[in-house]
């Protein structure tokens, strides 16, 4: 368990301990909100709202995190991906 960025700064410690350059890379994905609902497991439009901001009022205003893409509600979520320079290549 745990977060994107938890587990990005546990392979970022790994990598640097192998003396391996590596960075965080941060933004977000686009989650179609029926994934979403299955996500949190949850069936309820309502509920699934009120979980998905708690959990990103931590991270940016959840005012922006509703998407409309080809007329499918689509929410935002945070994520950390990892960089790693390996065979001279990020």
């Amino acid at each position: 368990k745990g977060s994107a960025l938890d587990k990005a700064t546990l392979l970022i410690a790994l990598l640097r301990a192998r003396n391996i350059a590596a960075e965080y890379k941060i933004g977000e994905i686009l989650i179609e909100e029926e994934k979403l609902l299955a996500l949190y497991e949850v069936t309820d439009n309502e509920e699934m709202v009120r979980v998905h901001t708690s959990l990103l009022d931590n991270y940016f205003n959840t005012q922006d995190v509703i998407y409309y893409r080809n007329g499918v509600r689509t929410w935002a979520m945070p994520h950390a991906w990892v960089n790693a320079y390996i065979s001279g290549q990020w």
